[in-house]
């Protein structure tokens, strides 16, 4: 089979910094999206190959991904264009990695595998921030302490969030927040769980968030109550819970447009310098408890690393078909192979 993969969404404000990372790692990725203007530029300024294509439909897809082992995704919102994506690979036999954190999407395809099995295929998304240092966290936990029934699980980072994670957060805004309890997930008021987190450099007070691992730290882990939170300012816990009321009447798109046309990502100066955080902490039904805490470096750069290090991995072989998480796929020790990485689980 061919060893060329592609990176889909390439000019995206992420995917760029994979694009570049990977070049620089002597990788050469085919890139490819709907926009040939700003897929062409880059690819032509780093020497690479590109294709220009939508996710409109299948068979479109399957043209574009000819001849390719394994695509990675970063081409969001992933739970509009997940679907063509991931059905093109199937036909094909193509191994499909995304960036994801949308709960829905890790959900939708846990309900893959058989297919995935059937056509070959390896099928890991949030191969990046989301979710790999967390699931790694959380599976590392469950190994501390077997037969664990809740899981909390938390994440601050020393940078704000670039356009793609706030379009999405964005989006789930409306949808208020979601839990598991008892093995399913389960509406929950968005920021309606504060808790001061004591992470490894500083305790900061954090309010609950829909992130990824409601999903996927279920697969990894078994364990049936999960509440993931996020590091906030005091001021945003106060301005989150005070825009409750107005869900109903909230303009995703008018929202995400200013999001595209003002905001930026942290430069790559600003990024190297800082870290990221994540906390854990696991009981079971006699109220035995483990905790962990993990510093990574910055949110971006760790995303990238993880990203072309799964693409690595799993274009070596060192993966069987089916659909995984992070921690499934690689194992829980897959984070400490990243640069930066340090996990510790307390006693």
């Amino acid at each position: 089979m061919s060893t060329n993969w592609l990176i889909y969404g390439a000019a995206g404000y992420t995917a760029r910094h994979v694009v570049k990372e990977a070049v620089a790692r002597g990788l050469k990725p085919i890139l490819a999206g709907r926009n040939e203007a700003s897929v062409g530029e880059l690819a032509k300024s780093l020497g690479l190959s590109y294709r220009i294509f939508s996710l409109d439909n299948v068979e479109v897809v399957k043209a574009g991904l000819k001849d390719v082992a394994l695509v990675l995704h970063c081409a969001g919102p992933f739970s509009e264009s997940i679907h063509p994506m991931l059905e093109a690979c199937f036909a094909l036999g193509v191994h499909y990695l995304d960036i994801t954190g949308e709960i829905d999407v890790f959900e939708w395809a846990q309900t893959q595998s058989e297919k995935a099995v059937s056509s070959g295929s390896v099928v890991i998304p949030g191969v990046g921030f989301d979710v790999v240092p967390s699931d790694c966290l959380a599976a590392s936990l469950a190994k501390a302490l077997p037969g664990a029934t809740t899981l909390e699980l938390a994440f601050a980072s020393d940078t704000p969030f670039g356009p793609g994670a706030l379009k999405t957060a964005v989006k789930i805004f409306p949808q208020g927040g979601k839990v598991r309890r008892d093995g399913k997930i389960v509406p929950d008021v968005l920021g309606g769980r504060t808790r001061e987190i004591p992470f490894s450099h500083r305790k900061l007070w954090a309010v609950s968030f829909p992130w990824g691992d409601v999903s996927t730290a279920y697969h990894s882990t078994k364990i049936p109550n999960i509440t993931v939170f996020v590091a906030v300012p005091k001021k945003m816990i106060v301005l989150m819970k005070a825009l409750i009321p107005f869900r109903s009447v909230f303009r995703i798109n008018a929202a995400q447009k200013l999001i595209e046309r003002f905001v930026k990502g942290p430069d790559e100066k600003t990024s190297i310098h800082k870290k990221s955080y994540l906390w854990g902490e696991i009981s079971d039904s006699k109220n035995h408890q483990k905790r962990g805490v993990l510093e990574c470096s910055e949110a971006y750069v760790l995303e990238v690393d993880c990203a072309l290090k799964s693409v690595e991995r799993v274009l070596a072989g060192k993966v069987k078909p089916g659909v995984w998480t992070p921690s499934q796929a690689f194992g829980a020790s897959f984070i400490e192979e990243i640069p930066g990485s340090r996990l510790q689980i307390q006693q």
